[in-house]
């Protein structure tokens, strides 16, 4: 509610009140990682968007680690938002790395029956990157 009310400091002051109430909560990582993520695809101006960027990175991590810890098989819905998140900003090389993370835990725990989807992700960024690096001024050209 506060996010929506503009009071993000509020906001961020709350979670992380939580956070420091609940640190083996890996849930409450990623619902609040989450609400971060969103902050940072909002593209607010550059100083905003790395704290929300950073904070949604480590709070993702965080969620990851302590479902790896506690669950068996962990579910990897962190290791997704923070794909999606790197693939939305830009970040297209840090988006397979974690593509390429669900495949593997994909063939740990599921032996790979859910493969498919990610392959087709990483395809797809790769063309982004492909496209971006002999369209774009952001890297340079081949």
């Amino acid at each position: 509610m506060l996010v929506r009310l503009g009071k993000i400091e509020d906001a961020m002051s709350v979670f992380s009140k939580i956070i420091h109430a609940n640190e083996d909560d890996a849930q409450l990582h990623y619902e609040i990682g989450e609400r971060y993520k969103q902050l940072a695809e909002r593209r607010y101006n550059d100083h905003e968007h790395a704290i929300y960027f950073e904070n949604a990175v480590a709070l993702l991590e965080r969620s990851q680690e302590l479902y790896d810890q506690t669950l068996s098989p962990p579910p990897c819905q962190s290791v997704y938002a923070r794909a999606f998140l790197y693939d939305s900003l830009g970040h297209y090389e840090k988006s397979i790395e974690m593509w390429e993370e669900i495949i593997l835990r994909d063939k740990r725990d599921h032996n790979g029956e859910n493969g498919q989807w990610p392959r087709e992700m990483i395809t797809a960024i790769k063309c982004k990157l492909d496209a971006c690096t002999a369209y774009c001024a952001c890297t340079p050209r081949k």
